[in-house]
């Protein structure tokens, strides 16, 4: 008899160390009802700031890229959905195409000084990309981008 007194006084007391190192929450932890308690009080992170709605205190973010912003400088240049309507209304002209830089970074196309900055919109990411002017008659009228990978063109009408 003595070792089942021992055993259900060693269980008592594991019961007992459990409840008293617990947190004393006797919620269970994994119902939907426990995990959007509203009765429980967010604790500020260590920047100070109170956690949002489903935000775990001390957790970091994923980070996210944010799409590419156009660029700030430069005539506008829009990007062309439909571009064989778009270069139909040239059928009857010659377009000639001069080379320009595209900066990935800032998302310019240069196209030197004789035509100038120009921002298309929206933006071009990926790798090699290379663009060129189109001139209709000398004035400028598109800039024609290709990207190599992922492997795409575009056409961009410009506004000015």
């Amino acid at each position: 008899m003595s070792a089942l007194r021992l055993s259900v006084l060693i269980l008592v007391a594991i019961a007992l160390f459990a409840i008293a190192c617990g947190d004393g929450d006797t919620k269970p932890t994994d119902s939907p009802a426990a995990t959007a308690d509203s009765t429980q009080t967010p604790t500020a992170t260590a920047d100070g700031k109170t956690p949002g709605p489903g935000e775990t205190p001390g957790a970091t973010p994923e980070p996210t890229t944010p799409p590419p912003t156009p660029a700030s400088v430069g005539t506008p240049a829009k990007a062309i959905d439909k571009v064989a309507e778009f270069l139909n209304k040239y059928k009857d002209k010659e377009i000639t195409f001069e080379d320009c830089h595209y900066n990935p970074t800032t998302f310019v196309t240069d196209c030197g000084a004789k035509h100038g900055l120009f921002a298309i919109g929206p933006p071009l990411v990926g790798e090699d990309i290379a663009c060129s002017i189109g001139l209709v008659e000398d004035k400028a009228e598109m800039i024609r981008c290709q990207v190599q990978e992922p492997l795409t063109s575009a056409y961009f009408d410009i506004q000015g």
